[in-house]
This record gives structure tokens, C-alpha cells and sequence, in this order.
């Protein structure tokens, strides 16, 4: 599996939900171990070419799978968070990301979850949401 680079076309595409079915077919496991291989802190679906609402973070070495994520709530304070992306590499943009957020999701097993993240990991799950929508970082510069 590999990860797709910019300008590739597949990753202005907003991608699809999952449904239960599905969610059992997706070869998790083959993406985890792209982002491993990459060492980057977080990998989304249209990023391997999957044009479906996952990704997965990688926190404190604990690899969280988020299926069909929704911020529910993002807060007003803002931060300035240097990103870079593995889709373009040996690029960093400087962006204006809310500092807390909760995010509701799904994992392997159909469980829904909400967490509360903040900060850094904040601002990854909002770069991931946004390249489940089509966006890069270049859009958001």
C-alpha cells in the first residue's frame, strides 16, 4: 500500500461514510502498517486511496482507529500548529486549528465512542477530518 502524493486528483475527493459491512472488509491492518512504515503521526483512508471516512492517529505509540469521525464540538481558542502532511512531503504550514475538540466515532467492532482531544492531537484530527473532506494543508495556508 502506498500513500498518495500531491497533486494526485484522489485526494480532493470528500470521501464516503462506512457502513457496518464494509467496516469489516477494510484492510486495517495494511494501513497501520503504512503509517508505521512512514513514521508519521497519522494516516487518513484517501491518503492510501480509499475514498471512505477513516483514519488512524497514532497516540503515545497506541494506534486509535476513527470510522465515519464527527467533531461534535470544537472550541473557540485557537493555536497556531505547524503541520507537516505524507502526502506532501518535506512541506510545513503553520495553521490556525481550535485548541480542544470531541470527536464521536466508531471503531473496528461498530462501538461508538467520543473523545476529547486537545492541542497537538487536536489539530491532527482536525488535518485528518479535513482530508476526509479534501482539503490539504495547502488550502488552509
Amino acid at each position: 500500500m502506498k500513500i498518495l502524493k500531491f497533486p494526485n486528483d484522489k485526494l480532493r475527493i470528500k470521501s464516503d461514510s462506512l457502513n457496518y459491512k464494509e467496516i469489516r472488509n477494510i484492510k486495517f491492518k495494511k494501513i497501520k502498517n503504512c503509517l508505521l512504515k512512514s513514521k508519521g503521526l497519522a494516516i487518513s483512508a484517501p491518503q492510501v486511496g480509499i475514498n471512505k471516512r477513516f483514519f488512524i492517529m497514532d497516540i503515545n505509540s497506541n494506534l486509535l482507529l476513527c470510522i465515519n469521525p464527527v467533531i461534535i464540538f470544537k472550541s473557540s481558542i485557537r493555536f497556531i500548529s505547524k503541520e507537516g502532511c505524507l502526502s506532501i512531503p518535506n512541506y510545513f504550514s503553520y495553521i490556525n486549528r481550535s485548541k480542544y475538540l470531541l470527536l464521536g466515532f466508531f471503531d473496528s467492532k461498530g462501538n461508538y465512542l467520543e473523545l476529547f482531544f486537545k492541542n497537538y492531537f487536536s489539530s491532527c484530527v482536525q488535518h485528518e477530518i479535513d482530508h476526509l473532506n479534501g482539503i490539504l494543508i495547502l488550502d488552509r495556508t
